[in-house]
C-alpha cells in the first residue's frame, strides 16, 4: 500500500529490526495559545528520543517567556518571521534559519510580523508533545472556542500543568 492510498489512516505501523514502530500519516493537530501544532512524530513513536512538531503561529502570536527544564528546543523556520529570545539575546529569525534553546535557558517566540510563521520544532528528548496534548485543544474542537487572547484562568491552568512537565512560565504571552 502506498502512502497516498493510506492517507485516511492516522498512523501506519512499520517494522524496524525486531521492533514495531508507528509513523504518522495524518498528524494530530492541537491549538495551544493560538498556535496550531501538528505532532508529526511523538516521543512515544521515537522511544523518547525526540518529538517533531510543525507549528503555525499567527501574526501577534506569543509563546511567553519560559524555561524547559527537561528538554532542548530546536526550531527551523519555514516561512514568516519570528522574534526569538534565548537567554538574554533577542534576534529576528527569517525563513531557512534555525535556533536552539538548551534546556534550563529562558526563551520566547513572538510573531511580530503580518503573516503566519510556520516552523518545525524538535524537542529532545521527546517529552514536550504530551504537554501539548494535555493543554492544547484538538483542532476539530477549535470552532467552539472563544476567540481572542487566553483568559487569566486559562493562563493559570497552563502554568499549573507546565510545572508537572518541567516548564516554568516566567512572563505570560502578551496579546
Amino acid at each position: 500500500m502506498t502512502n497516498s492510498e493510506n492517507r485516511g489512516n492516522d498512523a501506519t505501523k512499520i517494522i524496524l529490526g525486531m521492533q514495531e514502530k508507528a509513523y504518522t500519516i495524518s498528524p494530530p493537530s492541537y491549538v495551544f495559545l493560538g498556535v496550531r501544532m501538528d505532532i508529526h512524530l511523538s516521543g512515544e513513536q521515537t522511544d523518547g528520543a525526540f518529538s517533531l512538531i510543525e507549528a503555525f503561529m499567527p501574526p501577534g502570536g506569543d509563546g511567553g517567556l519560559h524555561i524547559h527544564f527537561k528538554e532542548d528546543e530546536s526550531l527551523h523556520l519555514i516561512s514568516g518571521e519570528l522574534e526569538v529570545t534565548i537567554g538574554y539575546e533577542k534576534f529576528t529569525l527569517k525563513p531557512g534559519e534555525s535556533s536552539f534553546a538548551p534546556r534550563g535557558v529562558q526563551h520566547r517566540l513572538e510573531n511580530k510580523g503580518s503573516e503566519e510563521a510556520r516552523a518545525f520544532l524538535i524537542n529532545t528528548p521527546g517529552t514536550f508533545d504530551p504537554f501539548i496534548k494535555m493543554v492544547g485543544v484538538p483542532l476539530a474542537q477549535v470552532k467552539d472556542l472563544p476567540q481572542g487572547p487566553p483568559t487569566a484562568d486559562m493562563i493559570q491552568r497552563i502554568t499549573d500543568i507546565s510545572t508537572e512537565f518541567g516548564i516554568k512560565m516566567l512572563i505570560p504571552p502578551a496579546f
